[in-house]
């Protein structure tokens, strides 16, 4: 759905090649040879016709818009911006960190939030059937979340200054934590499910190669959690210099 958005989470699909470790980075880069797997972006600079382009927000379709707000903006940090009933089913909800991505870049209302929504990147929607004020009394089957089964959406990522502060935060919350920081994700865990490496996809052999892979450019340092959808939260500690 296109709305306007403040910066908030990194959305890559595989962030972990991004905010590596700076030591497997350097690594990465120092074997620059064709045959290493690692590949950095040689890109050349983008179309001048794409001048102005941003990634403003991305969408989740939730099964309880309460829980979710409150996970997102209690556990995780993200201010409420507004909330919009479109119609006696359907409800649209937008949260987002203060100008400039972060929490600390300054203190913001709901309606400045709101103001700058458009030139914002990174916004979280989220979007709320409530099949039971249906006004004909259907229901409806809930969403499932990738941690269940593997689809195209697969986690939101995270960055902290702080793992092991985050991590016990969250712990002291209740949070449910997929895997803690400094554990392996595990073959058939909701983890691997989330990064599409499931029983319907792949043969466990080719999983496990998978999962080795992404360890040695330091995903075991990453901590997973689950929001109250079941949807798997990447959580990273930030790289010096990387801010």
């Amino acid at each position: 759905m296109h709305i306007f958005i403040p910066t908030v989470l990194t959305l890559l699909s595989f962030p972990y090649l991004i905010a590596a470790c700076p030591g497997h980075l350097a690594a990465r880069q120092a074997a620059s040879s064709a045959t290493s797997p690692f590949l950095l972006g040689d890109d050349p600079p983008a179309a001048l016709a794409t001048l102005g382009y941003t990634i403003n927000h991305f969408a989740l379709n939730v099964n309880d818009l309460d829980s979710m707000v409150t996970f997102y903006r209690d556990v995780l940090g993200l201010r409420h911006i507004f909330t919009y009933t479109a119609s006696l089913t359907y409800t649209v909800a937008y949260l987002g960190y203060s100008h400039g991505g972060k929490n600390g870049t300054g203190y913001q209302t709901g309606a400045e939030l709101y103001a700058e929504m458009n030139n914002a990147e990174g916004l979280l929607e989220l979007l709320y059937h409530n099949a039971t004020n249906s006004v004909n009394g259907s229901s409806a089957l809930p969403f499932l979340p990738s941690t269940k089964i593997a689809n195209t959406f697969s986690h939101i990522g995270l960055v902290v200054p702080d793992i092991e502060a985050a991590q016990r935060r969250m712990e002291s919350q209740g949070v449910s934590i997929v895997k803690l920081t400094g554990e392996p994700i595990a073959w058939g865990s909701e983890g691997a499910k989330a990064f599409g490496l499931d029983e319907a996809h792949w043969a466990r052999e080719a999983a496990r190669a998978a999962l080795q892979g992404i360890t040695e450019i330091g995903f075991d340092s990453y901590m997973l959690i689950k929001d109250p959808d079941g949807n798997l939260v990447e959580v990273q500690q930030q790289v010096p210099g990387g801010a």
